[in-house]
């Protein structure tokens, strides 16, 4: 579906009131040519995340629009998707989180990849060049492509891996396809890279367009016995979400692949199984 905006850029925010500024600035400095509008959305923060969206769309005087979102309750990371999915206008969905920087060409390389070809991408994804909290560059690259490439749909399917979300845009038609995520413990990352490769429309972009900040994961290692327990039994929940929206997806878009569809069924089986034992052994 093609829409009168090119593309909608996004910065998806929750409690980020001390950094948010830095991935709205450079959204602001995108060098995009088209239709562009731009979605600066909080997810009901507690802090000041939304005063500082609301203080810089005012000073804000580019040639492009800003909306406004602040959700009336914390939706979480799937739901806020969903509703940021609602939200934008454009033909595809450039993500910045709140807490990540976009390089100033982002939006035009990834527009330059979505419509290279008759049939446009579900989902684009970049590398990545890995900042510390304070901003520093590490010196690290990262990038997923080498091994999310060679996954066909039966190995996508039950995969633990997927794209960066921090790295990705989406197709509009995504949504019109699958309609919204629906699983609530599950990631969206993980969702939408099968969505893709479900249908064979996942597409790449071979250089860094993002600057990810890192932090905020736990070192598992430092964990207690009991904390390593019920981080295991959390991640196999986590797995267990996205095994059954895969399965809804599939069912939704690919309802002749059988075979898919009882790989899936059995490998959700045997991960509820995994959580079962692990909850009566803890």
């Amino acid at each position: 579906m093609s829409t009168d905006i090119d593309v909608t850029c996004v910065v998806l925010a929750y409690r980020q009131e001390g950094i948010v500024a830095e991935a709205i600035a450079s959204i602001f400095a995108q060098e995009f040519d088209g239709r562009m509008e731009i979605l600066l959305s909080d997810d009901c923060s507690p802090d000041g995340t939304f005063d500082v969206m609301q203080r810089m769309a005012a000073e804000y005087d580019g040639p492009h629009q800003i909306t406004l979102n602040r959700n009336a309750e914390n939706l979480g990371a799937i739901f806020h998707v969903n509703r940021v999915f609602e939200l934008a206008r454009g033909d595809l969905i450039v993500v910045n989180s709140g807490d990540d920087i976009s390089t100033p060409n982002r939006a035009a390389r990834l527009y330059e990849c979505f419509t290279a070809d008759e049939v446009r991408p579900l989902m684009i994804h970049s590398a990545m060049d890995i900042i510390r909290l304070d901003g520093t560059p590490t010196g690290q690259r990262f990038d997923v492509n080498d091994r999310i490439a060679k996954m066909g749909p039966h190995q996508a399917a039950i995969a633990a891996v997927g794209c960066y979300g921090a790295s990705c845009a989406w197709n509009k038609e995504m949504f019109e396809i699958y309609g919204p995520m629906t699983e609530a413990g599950s990631y969206g990352d993980l969702v939408s890279t099968y969505r893709a490769k479900l249908l064979g429309r996942l597409a790449h972009v071979d250089e860094p367009l993002v600057l990810y900040r890192e932090g905020g994961v736990s070192d598992v290692a430092q964990l207690s016995a009991e904390q390593r327990e019920a981080y295991k039994i959390k991640r196999q929940e986590i797995q267990l979400s996205v095994l059954r929206q895969r399965l809804l997806d599939t069912r939704t878009a690919a309802a002749g692949r059988r075979q898919l569809i009882k790989r899936l069924k059995s490998r959700i089986a045997e991960v509820n199984r995994l959580v079962i034992t692990s909850k009566a052994q803890a």
